[in-house]
C-alpha cells in the first residue's frame, strides 16, 4: 500500500504581503488624515468660539459706555477748549471719529492688504449725577461765576479737587451748550458776615486747554440770554469720559481704551488683540417722517457724511425739517452738525473680531482676495456683531 505523501504549509506569496501592506498603509494614511482633519476642525471651532466671545465682551464694554453717554445734558456740544486759529472745540457725549488718526507715537494704521481695514474711533462722556452740586449767586452779586470762583450752595467734597466738571442747566432755552473745566482750590467754609459762600475755583477748558476769549463758557458773559448761565438753576457735575480706538501697532489689531478720554492723561491701554475692526455710524431722527424712521450717517448711498465731517454745504441741505431756520457755519450752535447732533437717537457700533492664530491649511489668497462674506481669505476666522443702541440721556436734550 503506496503512503500519501502530505504537502509542506503554504505561506503568503511576496505579491500577497506587498498588496496587503498596501491596502493596511491606505486605510491607516485615511484614519490619520481624518484625525488631523478632525483635530483640525476642532482647534478652529475652538478659535472660532473665542473670537466669538472676544467680539461679544467688545461689545458689552461699548454698549454700556454708550447707553450711559450724554448723563446730565443730553447731546448738546461740549465746549472742551481751542480748535486752532482761536476757534472753540466742539465735541458730543457721543463722538465718533471716521478713519482715526492719531499723533501719539504708539498708534499705526492698517498696512498692505489690510489697508481697507481702517477703524473710526469713539469718544464717550456722561456727567455723575450722584455728586450734583447746585450753583447759587455769590453774595453781593448777581452772578454765580465771579473771577475765577463758582459758588456752591454746599461745601465741595474733595472728591471733586482736580477734576474736570461740566456746568449744565436742565432747562432747554439754556441748552446751547455744556461747559467744561478744571475744578482747582475748594471753599468748604462759611464765616460770616464777610465770606457766605462754598465754592471753588474753576479754570474753563480741558487742562492745558483754555477757552478761547469771548466764549460764554470762558468767562461770564455780558448778556446770559441763551446760555446755561441764564438759567434759574444751574448744576456742577464730575465728567467721566473714555475712548476707544483699534491700533495696528506692529502689524497685528488691537482694541484699545483711554478710560479719561480727552480729559485725562492715562493714555490708552489694549483691552482685546482680537478685534479688527470699529466702524460707527450715527442715526438721526427726522420728525418729519410719519413712520419713525432714522437717518444714517455715514451713508454713501444717500450721500449722507458722517457727522465728525458736516461741513455747511455737505450737511445743510439735509436738515429739511427746519426749512425756516437759517444754519450758519460748520459747527457749533446755529450749524448743520448741531442741529443733526442733537437729534441724534440711535448709535449703530460694526464690530470685526479676528481669531489671533492664522489656520495656515485655510490661507487661500495672500493678495486681498475675499470669499463670499467679504472676509480676507488670509487664514483667520472673523466673526461681525453689529448692534444698534439708543443712548438713554439723549432725549433728556429738550429738543
Amino acid at each position: 500500500m503506496t503512503k500519501k505523501r502530505q504537502s509542506a504549509p503554504r505561506g503568503f506569496t511576496l505579491i500577497e504581503v506587498l498588496i496587503a501592506a498596501t491596502i493596511s498603509l491606505i486605510v491607516l494614511s485615511m484614519a490619520v488624515v481624518v484625525g488631523v482633519q478632525l483635530q483640525r476642525r476642532g482647534y478652529m471651532e475652538e478659535r472660532t468660539v473665542e473670537t466669538q466671545n472676544a467680539a461679544r465682551a467688545a461689545r458689552d464694554l461699548i454698549a454700556s459706555s454708550v447707553q450711559r453717554a450724554g448723563a446730565g445734558a443730553g447731546s448738546l456740544p461740549l465746549a472742551v477748549g481751542t480748535n486752532g486759529a482761536g476757534s472753540t472745540d466742539l465735541r458730543y457725549a457721543v463722538w465718533p471719529v471716521t478713519n482715526a488718526q492719531f499723533t501719539d507715537g504708539g498708534f499705526a494704521q492698517p498696512t498692505g492688504q489690510y489697508a481697507g481695514l481702517t477703524s473710526d474711533a469713539l469718544e464717550l462722556w456722561e456727567t455723575d449725577p450722584g455728586v450734583l452740586i447746585p450753583l447759587k449767586t455769590c453774595d453781593g452779586t448777581s452772578s454765580p461765576w465771579v473771577g475765577n470762583k463758582l459758588c456752591t450752595s454746599v461745601a465741595p467734597p474733595n472728591s471733586m479737587l482736580g477734576r474736570v466738571a461740566a456746568v449744565v442747566a436742565p432747562e432747554p432755552s439754556s441748552r446751547t451748550a455744556v461747559c467744561l473745566g478744571v475744578i482747582g482750590t475748594l471753599d468748604q467754609a462759611v464765616n460770616p458776615p464777610g465770606d457766605r459762600d462754598y465754592g471753588l475755583l474753576w479754570t474753563p477748558g480741558l487742562p492745558g486747554n483754555a477757552l478761547p476769549g469771548g466764549h460764554p463758557c470762558s468767562s461770564y458773559p455780558a448778556s446770559t440770554n441763551g446760555t446755561v448761565w441764564g438759567a434759574a438753576d444751574i448744576y456742577l457735575m464730575p465728567l467721566t469720559a473714555r475712548s476707544f480706538r483699534v491700533n495696528w501697532t506692529g502689524g497685528q489689531p488691537a482694541l484699545e481704551l483711554d478710560p479719561d478720554g480727552f480729559t485725562g492723561n492715562q493714555g490708552y491701554a489694549t483691552v482685546s488683540r482680537e478685534i479688527e475692526q470699529l466702524k460707527v455710524r450715527m442715526g438721526v431722527m427726522n420728525p418729519e417722517s410719519t413712520d419713525g424712521g432714522v437717518l444714517y450717517f455715514p451713508d454713501p448711498a444717500a450721500a449722507r457724511p458722517a457727522l465728525d465731517q458736516c461741513t455747511h454745504a455737505l450737511c445743510a441741505p439735509l436738515v429739511t425739517w427746519d426749512a425756516g431756520v437759517a444754519l450758519a457755519g460748520n459747527d457749533g450752535p446755529g450749524s448743520a452738525r448741531d442741529e443733526l447732533m442733537k437729534r441724534v437717537r440711535m448709535v449703530e457700533v460694526d464690530i470685526t473680531a479676528r481669531s489671533q492664530r492664522m489656520d495656515v491649511a485655510g490661507q487661500t489668497s495672500a493678495d486681498g482676495g475675499v470669499d463670499s462674506d467679504g472676509n480676507l481669505m488670509d487664514g483667520y476666522k472673523r466673526r461681525h456683531t453689529v448692534i444698534r443702541l439708543a443712548p438713554r440721556n439723549f432725549g433728556y436734550s429738550g429738543f
